[in-house]
C-alpha cells in the first residue's frame, strides 16, 4: 500500500513547498508582568536535584517525588545515615546502578545514591555541592556518576566525580543526545555520613543546526530562524515586529542559546503546505501568521497559518500563500513582513526526532479531517497524500504498523480514498478514450475530405497545363 500511494504522491505533487517562519520571544524579567509574550523553553535547561525538595521527612530511609529517587536519607533533608542508621545505608534492589563499580554490592554499607525518575537529553555537564550546614563525622565522600537505558537496566560508569563539598564543582562530558536515567552515588569506605541540602544539577546543551534540504523536515520537531549575514535569530514578538537577538554561527550551527523564539513544525491547512506553532508560549495553542500587515499569531489552523517551503543554495526559506516573507532591518534591530525575497532560514534543533509523534500527527489529521466531509475526496486525498509524502521512512514504517485503534482507523480511511481516487482518475480517462473514439471516424472522414480535394485540385492544374 505504501508504495502505490508513494508512487501517485510523486506523479501528484510538485515538492517545491515550504515553509517556515518565525518565532518570537520576549526579554521579560522573571518578576515584572508584561503583554510580550515569550518563550518558556529556555535553549540551556537544566534539571536539579535539591535534597530539601525530595527528603521531606525526619525518618532515615528512602524518599522519592515525580522526579527524584533518594536511597536513603532523613532529618534536616541528610543525604546519607549516620552510624545508628548504617544499616540502612546500602543500595539493596537499586544495586544495579552500580553495576560498573566492581567494589560495590547491594549490601556494601556507607552507600547514597540520587537517582532520576525520568530520562534526560542532550547533557553536557553535571554541576554539584552540598550546603554550609552539612554534617558527619567523615566528610571525604567519593561521588560517582553512572547513567542507564532505564531505572532497572545496568548502569555504566560516566565519570568519578571526587569529593563533594561546599564548593560549587562542574564535571563536563562530550554532550549525550539520547535520553537516559542519570544518578549520583556517594560512598565512604571509612564510615558512616550525611550529607546536608545536596544540589546536582544536570545541564542540558543544545545546539541548532541549518537545514539544507526539506529531507530534515519533521512534524512535530522544533525549528527556529536566523538571517545569516548579521548573524541574528529570531527572540520574541512585539507589535508586528519579531525581535532578534545576535548569535555566533560556526559551521552552520548555533549553540547554548538563551532566549530565542523556536516553533513547532507541523502540516498546514492547503496541500503543500507548513504551519509554525509558537513553542510553549501559552497555554493557547498559537500559529505563525504572515501577512502585509506585519507579523501576527492565529488561534486555530487555516489559509492564513499555511506557508510555502522553498529550496535555494542549500538552504529552506518560506514564504505565506501572498507571497510574504521575512528580512532582517537593522535600524530597528528585528525582522519585518515584506514582498522580496530574503534569506532568513531554518535552522532545526539537534535532539532525536521523534517518529512515534511525527506519524501521530499524521493519523490524527486523517481521523480529525477526514470526517464528515462527504463529496470531498478527492481533495481530502490529495490533501493527505502530500503530508504523507513529507512522513520520514520511520514515520511511515510506525504509520503502516501500529495496530491501535486510531492508526487503523486512518489506515482503511486512506486505503477508501486512495481507491476512490484512482477509480475516479480511471473513469475520466475511459471517458476521454471514448471521446476520442467518438470523435476518431469524423477526424478520418475530414482526413480523407482533404485527401481528395488536394489530389482534385493537382489533377485539374495538371489537365490545365
Amino acid at each position: 500500500m505504501r508504495n502505490s500511494q508513494k508512487k501517485k504522491s510523486i506523479t501528484n505533487r510538485n515538492i517545491l513547498i515550504s515553509l517556515i517562519l518565525i518565532i518570537f520571544f520576549l526579554f521579560v524579567e522573571i518578576s515584572s508582568i508584561s503583554e510580550i509574550r515569550t518563550n518558556a523553553n529556555e535553549n540551556i535547561v537544566r534539571s536539579s536535584f535539591k535534597s530539601s525538595e525530595v527528603i521531606t521527612g525526619t525518618t532515615v530511609g528512602e524518599y522519592s517525588n515525580e522526579d527524584w529517587i533518594v536511597t536513603v536519607g532523613g532529618y534536616q533533608h541528610l543525604v546519607g545515615a549516620s552510624t545508628t542508621y548504617n544499616a540502612r545505608a546500602v543500595l539493596g534492589d537499586y544495586i544495579n546502578i552500580a553495576s560498573s563499580i566492581p567494589t560495590m554490592t547491594s549490601t556494601t554499607r556507607n552507600v547514597a545514591a540520587v537517582i532520576s525518575n525520568k530520562p534526560f537529553s542532550n547533557i553536557s555537564s553535571v554541576d554539584y555541592q552540598i550546603g554550609t550546614g552539612s554534617n558527619g563525622a567523615y566528610m571525604g565522600v567519593s561521588t560517582y556518576l553512572v547513567i542507564g537505558d532505564s531505572l532497572t537496566s545496568e548502569y555504566t560508569l560516566l565519570g568519578e566525580l571526587g569529593n563533594i563539598t561546599t564548593t560549587l564543582k562542574s564535571y563536563p562530558f562530550d554532550r549525550i543526545e539520547e535520553d537516559k536515567f542519570y544518578a549520583v552515588i556517594f560512598y565512604n569506605p571509612n564510615g558512616a555520613y550525611n550529607l546536608g541540602n545536596v544540589e546536582i544539577t544536570f545541564n542540558q546543551s543544545l545546539t541548532y543546526s541549518k537545514v539544507t534540504s526539506s529531507s530534515d523536515l519533521y512534524f512535530g520537531h522544533t525549528y527556529t530562524l536566523v538571517e545569516e549575514e548579521h548573524g541574528k535569530v529570531v527572540s520574541s514578538l512585539e507589535d508586528n515586529y519579531l525581535r532578534s537577538v545576535t548569535v555566533d554561527i560556526n559551521n552552520s550551527q548555533i549553540e547554548n542559546i538563551d532566549n530565542i523564539l523556536s516553533f513547532t513544525l507541523l502540516p498546514g491547512k492547503e496541500v503543500d503546505t507548513f504551519s509554525l506553532k509558537l513553542l510553549n508560549v501559552s497555554t493557547t495553542e498559537e500559529y505563525l501568521v504572515l501577512s502585509e500587515e506585519g507579523i501576527s499569531t492565529a488561534t486555530i489552523k487555516g489559509v492564513e497559518t499555511s506557508l510555502y517551503l522553498t529550496e535555494r543554495e542549500s538552504s529552506i526559506s518560506f514564504q505565506s500563500s501572498l507571497s510574504v516573507s521575512l528580512m532582517y532591518e537593522s535600524t530597528s534591530h528585528s525582522f519585518i513582513t515584506t514582498n522580496i525575497p530574503h534569506q532568513v532560514v531554518l535552522y532545526k534543533l539537534d535532539t532525536q526526532v521523534d517518529h512515534y509523534e511525527e506519524a501521530s500527527i499524521f493519523i490524527d489529521i486523517v481521523n480529525l479531517e477526514g470526517s464528515d466531509k462527504n463529496g470531498q475526496c478527492l481533495t481530502l486525498f490529495e490533501y493527505f497524500d502530500s503530508i504523507y509524502s513529507r512522513l520520514s521512512v520511520d514515520a511511515v514504517v510506525i504509520y503502516e504498523t501500529r495496530q491501535d485503534e486510531e492508526a487503523i482507523f486512518a489506515r482503511e480511511r486512506m486505503v477508501y480514498l486512495s481507491n476512490w481516487y484512482t477509480s475516479t482518475n480511471n473513469r475520466v480517462q475511459i471517458n476521454e478514450i471514448e471521446s476520442i473514439k467518438k470523435l476518431f471516424p469524423l477526424i478520418l472522414i475530414g482526413i480523407i475530405s482533404l485527401s481528395s480535394l488536394f489530389i482534385y485540385v493537382q489533377i485539374s492544374r495538371k489537365y490545365e497545363e
